[in-house]
């Protein structure tokens, strides 16, 4: 037999005091019977281990680029050409209850192959997911790649790239998802 949490009740009519209070425990057995036991401890016999997983979330520091969660106002790196890996990063609701999103900024300095890269541990499960835009000349955003993969831990994007564009990067949760991360760049 299960039996459920222990719930503290008090009898009517009786001041309340700890002599007064009494625990009450309700536990399942194996037809529709209930047992109500009161006393200090509940009287259970558990048969049966039952286990359940569950994603546990919890409160995520603001990462140091905080706020950059929209397009026009993203956390700016100027030129870019290598490799270089930026960690620490978190998508973590922020104190207003809004949901963060990342967008990173960055002029290529080289033509070539650019490739950006999220390794990310989820906070309570989710996704998290990344596009890659650059701009044309009204600043109308265009995007040129995406990694959207599902139950995974890490996200790809890899597009060829001419000298002098502005690239934009936007990490954010499937779903509201919230969890910390670490970028690799390279070009």
């Amino acid at each position: 037999m299960l039996c459920a949490p222990p719930m503290i009740t008090r009898a009517m009519n009786l001041p309340t005091t700890m002599a007064s209070l009494s625990t009450m425990a309700s536990c399942s057995m194996a037809g529709p019977t209930t047992a109500r036991i009161r006393s200090a401890t509940p009287i259970c016999r558990i048969s049966d281990i039952a286990t359940a997983e569950a994603d546990i979330r919890v409160i995520l520091p603001q990462d140091i680029f905080e706020l950059n969660d929209t397009s026009d106002k993203p956390t700016n790196f100027g030129f870019f050409a290598g490799n270089t890996t930026i960690d620490k990063l978190t998508i973590a609701g922020h104190p207003d209850l809004l949901p963060d999103y990342d967008w990173y900024s960055f002029i290529t300095a080289a033509s070539g192959s650019f490739s950006a890269t999220i390794g990310y541990l989820p906070n309570g499960g989710g996704d998290l997911n990344m596009r890659v835009f650059t701009v044309d000349a009204n600043n109308t955003l265009i995007q040129i790649g995406a990694s959207l993969a599902q139950g995974t831990t890490m996200q790809s994007v890899r597009v060829d790239v001419p000298a002098g564009i502005r690239i934009l990067v936007w990490v954010y949760g499937f779903n509201f998802a919230e969890g910390t991360y670490a970028m690799n760049l390279s070009l």
